[in-house]
């Protein structure tokens, strides 16, 4: 049986950038962790009389995800671009891709919704979670 290395992809092997609205672009160094999730809206069609599905249709797509990052890389990036907490953070773009292979994907018109911080004593690091809906991903 072949190898199939080429097929699985560590975390280490990935690169995130942000471009902000007002062409602000930095590579994202302190990434933790990135979820992207890609849903549509379904919806089963039913015939008066008949109480199996006649249709099953897609209709709106919808592009949320969260990123956790260190604290001093986040802040880092408000203050560079005159903000104060992450929500002030709308239109953005979020490029992902690979080193190895040819895996890309850039989530558009991004908006951050909600960003959480929590500080505890002893901790090592202090961790930002950032809460994003998008128009688009390609």
């Amino acid at each position: 049986m072949p190898s199939l290395d080429k097929l699985i992809l560590t975390a280490a092997q990935y690169k995130f950038f942000i471009a902000l609205a007002n062409n602000f672009t930095d590579q994202l160094l302190t990434l933790d962790s990135v979820d992207m999730d890609i849903s549509m809206e379904e919806e089963l069609i039913y015939a008066v009389g008949d109480e199996n599905a006649i249709g099953n249709k897609q209709n709106a797509k919808k592009v949320t995800g969260k990123f956790t990052i260190q604290t001093g890389e986040l802040f880092s990036i408000l203050d560079l671009n005159g903000m104060t907490d992450a929500t002030q953070i709308r239109n953005a773009t979020i490029a992902c891709t690979t080193i190895v292979g040819s895996f890309q994907r850039t989530i558009r018109n991004l908006n951050i919704n909600r960003e959480a911080t929590a500080v505890k004593r002893k901790d090592k690091e202090t961790l930002a979670t950032c809460d994003f809906t998008a128009l688009l991903i390609i």
